[in-house]
């Protein structure tokens, strides 16, 4: 399983690699054993887009995550969905 979990860690070094952001997940490793993400449930992920959302401008999000193309399209896709109900930012 520590191999497994190695070169998973190797191709995701950081949450934000699977697209999540900051609280979405609980991350073990060394010095306590082997690497692990412990992600919450999908519910969480959303609430963490939504605030990000209303929370960020595009620039400050962008500064912030701009490296990370999942979490750069999670929030462009919810951006647009709010925006195509009406929400102006």
């Amino acid at each position: 399983m520590n191999d497994a979990a190695t070169a998973f860690f190797k191709k995701y070094p950081t949450p934000y690699n699977l697209g999540l952001l900051d609280g979405g997940y609980y991350s073990y490793g060394a010095p306590y054993g082997f690497p692990i993400y412990n992600i919450k449930a999908k519910s969480y992920d959303l609430a963490d887009y939504t605030n990000a959302v209303f929370d960020y401008t595009d620039e400050s999000f962008k500064a912030k995550y701009g490296q990370y193309p999942i979490v750069m399209a999670k929030f462009n896709l919810l951006k647009k969905i709010f925006s195509e109900i009406g929400v102006i930012f």
